[in-house]
């Protein structure tokens, strides 16, 4: 589903001690309303052989939510590096598609980003996926072969 024009990010000073508001998280009923949504199918034997299975997002926006059976299971606010999910927890969960959604970020967003981090906005926001990836986490066990010790004679 393409995203919607979000709205602005709405502000507040819930401690009442900041000199200047801070951004509120989106609430539920935005993301569900503006939110671009991509549809994410795993095989059946996805963890089979692994230690874990860690999904790797590249994508630009605002928030990102990972949704299992309807269920929310992880999200993210977005800060220019890659957001990576472990999936071994859920495996019970990963029979059926993924939902991601992503929030579109606003150009007048009141977000810093280091440098090279900034999203390419499209229009007045940004909201895209570059790349998802499922990479394997394999463990090896090493154990070392008993070795004799050799005997040493000492002189009386």
């Amino acid at each position: 589903k393409q995203a919607g024009t979000a709205p602005r990010v709405e502000r507040a000073n819930p401690a009442g001690w900041r000199k200047q508001p801070v951004a509120l998280a989106p609430t539920d009923a935005i993301l569900q309303e503006f939110a671009a949504k991509w549809s994410i199918t795993l095989p059946k034997d996805a963890l089979a052989g692994t230690e874990d299975v860690f999904l790797q997002i590249h994508y630009e926006g605002d928030v990102g939510r990972l949704y299992a059976g309807g269920t929310l299971i992880d999200d993210n606010f977005y800060n220019g590096e890659p957001w990576v999910i472990g999936l071994k927890r859920f495996a019970t969960r990963l029979d059926a598609p993924l939902q991601l959604q992503i929030l579109p970020l606003r150009d007048d967003a009141p977000v810093y980003f280091d440098p090279g981090y900034k999203p390419q906005f499209s229009g007045k926001q940004a909201a895209a996926v570059a790349s998802i990836a499922a990479v394997p986490e394999y463990e090896v066990v090493l154990r070392p072969e008993p070795i004799g010790v050799p005997k040493i004679d000492v002189p009386n």
